[in-house]
């Protein structure tokens, strides 16, 4: 995918509230997220997420974007949302 001449590689999940972006300060996201919040993002996002071992790059990629797309979906764009990452 591309977004204004820029590659999307994948996604991070995180809260509307939550003031640190997880693309780069992953550390201190995790904390608030977890520590402060309660939200435990990574944990809600893989129980959502039907992973297997065989499955392709692509098809994790897509798997992983549907759960996040069901997260989103399920408690509102005012909660959750999608961060890119970019090539």
């Amino acid at each position: 995918m591309s977004t204004n001449n820029r590659t999307v590689i994948g996604y991070m999940l995180t809260t509307v509230d939550n003031p640190f972006d997880p693309r780069t300060n992953y550390d201190e996201w995790r904390f608030y997220d977890e520590r402060i919040l309660g939200y435990y993002t990574n944990a809600y996002l893989g129980r959502v997420t039907k992973l297997a071992p065989n499955l392709t790059a692509l098809e994790t990629f897509l798997e992983t974007t549907r759960a996040m797309d069901d997260i989103i979906r399920l408690n509102g764009p005012n909660f959750y949302k999608k961060l890119p990452i970019y090539e």
